[in-house]
């Protein structure tokens, strides 16, 4: 970890710096995880030793169950003959606590202890014991919250097990560290949060709402790469919340999961995205006719979100295009409320396969993130990704190619030519291309290969 230096930031306390120049995607560090474990929503789709994700797509296979927890998935035989050096206690603690299942928080922890008494070392230059777990910040209802944990965690561990030197304090401060650490492992699609692992050093980087770095999971190692130009000397900052949300929204949740209060360039000197976040499509608008839409979209918003619970799809289809209709008379795409409507719009047209639907809305938000985001952002690069499939599956091959090869270029910095996503662009772009020189009755018959795609839509949030 030469490229890096773990320095004191003013106002911030520790952060991570450049000591060396970084151009724009080159990576700046990578870092295998401590301790990772498999959330619970996602156990028996996502193999627990190499986080493969049967999820999402056609192509479904099953996956083998370990015989003595019958809670942990795997690949195949040579990913549970990997993994038993860590799931080897793990499944007498599973059992233990069985038919119930243990928290993720409960799990990670046990993982962390397992992974001291095997006396594994940290690899960088931060330790578990140097993350700071905020606990005199903590509410009376997180502290209470930490006790329950605490007090459980032997009935899953093992009371004798536990280590002699790990007192309550210990374990609070473990789950505790938990909340403002763990950093969430996507699937290799990027569609979904799968996992959740602790990586000591890149947790050192500070939050901005404008960073200069972006981290990305590639399997489970977490790899670090230049937003912007960055020289020697510079703070490498990382953004922890959803960059298409107000800075009011990222205010609350800096300061409700990470205990501050963000106050970097754009929340204290204001930016251009932010206004663009509440825009209405002209300045004479009124501010009864504002107020009306916004309640009506809240509440168009609650009842999508009913349906989309309840499973009933074509309801809220009809939700969103309803509201749709009432917004696009006042309602900028840029602002908040609309862009989450269209998100919803995209992804419930694309699973009624409405792919026509789905195109012209997902172009919409497109539209929509070229003028929130910058150019290279890995939210841009994978919705514009998402958009050349729709527009792939519709037989817009041009379209889709433009799509496509502005998601390779932004895809190729942010993730890097090796991750998974990047080499599934290349293989949609060649697709495409072929595509293009098939007569029309033989393009038919190349909707099978489309299946085979088994890409999903996000939903935004």
């Amino acid at each position: 970890m030469d490229n890096i230096e773990i320095i004191e930031v003013v106002g911030k306390g520790r952060g991570m710096m450049a000591t060396k120049n970084f151009k724009i995607g080159d990576v700046i560090i990578k870092e295998e995880p401590y301790a990772v474990i498999v959330m619970n929503g996602n156990h028996k789709t996502t193999c627990h030793y190499c986080l493969q994700c049967t999820a999402f797509g056609p192509e479904i296979k099953s996956m083998s169950k370990c015989s003595g927890c019958n809670y942990a998935r795997y690949c195949d035989r040579d990913c549970q003959k990997k993994a038993w050096k860590e799931h080897k206690l793990e499944c007498k603690s599973v059992r233990c606590v069985a038919p119930g299942l243990p928290s993720d928080k409960t799990k990670m922890v046990a993982r962390i202890l397992w992974a001291q008494l095997r006396n594994e070392k940290e690899a960088g230059p931060i330790q578990i014991k140097d993350l700071d777990p905020h606990l005199s910040e903590r509410t009376e209802a997180d502290q209470k919250d930490l006790d329950d944990h605490v007090f459980d965690f032997g009935d899953y561990f093992g009371y004798d097990d536990l280590p002699e030197n790990v007192k309550d304090e210990e374990l609070r401060h473990l789950f505790s560290m938990m909340d403002c650490n763990a950093i969430g492992i996507n699937d290799r699609k990027g569609l979904q949060a799968i996992a959740v692992a602790i990586y000591p050093t890149c947790s050192m980087m500070n939050h901005d709402c404008d960073p200069t770095a972006v981290a990305v999971n590639n399997g489970k190692r977490l790899e670090v790469r230049a937003l912007k130009e960055l020289k020697k000397g510079d703070e490498i900052t990382i953004c922890y919340v959803n960059p298409v949300s107000t800075k009011e929204e990222r205010q609350k949740k800096t300061l409700e999961q990470y205990y501050f209060k963000c106050e970097c360039k754009f929340c204290s000197e204001g930016c251009e995205a932010d206004v663009l976040k509440y825009a209405m499509l002209s300045d004479d608008i009124t501010e009864k006719s504002k107020t009306y839409i916004l309640g009506f979209t809240r509440n168009c918003m609650k009842r999508i979100d009913l349906s989309k619970r309840k499973e009933n799809w074509e309801r809220m289809s009809n939700q969103v295009n309803g509201a749709l209709l009432q917004m696009d008379s006042l309602m900028s795409d840029t602002h908040v409320l609309k862009l989450d409507v269209l998100n919803n719009g995209v992804e419930v047209h694309s699973f009624l396969q409405q792919q026509g639907v789905a195109v012209t809305q997902a172009i919409r938000v497109a539209d929509a993130y070229k003028k929130l985001l910058p150019k290279i952002h890995p939210l841009l690069g994978l919705w514009l990704m998402r958009l050349g499939i729709l527009q792939w599956q519709v037989e817009k091959l041009e379209d889709a190619l433009e799509s496509l090869k502005s998601a390779s270029l932004i895809i190729s910095r942010t993730h890097g030519e090796e991750h998974v996503i990047f080499n599934d662009i290349l293989g949609l772009i060649q697709q495409c291309m072929y595509e293009q020189h098939l007569p029309s009755h033989a393009r038919q018959m190349a909707r099978v290969a489309k299946v085979r795609a088994g890409h999903h839509l996000p939903t935004g949030k």
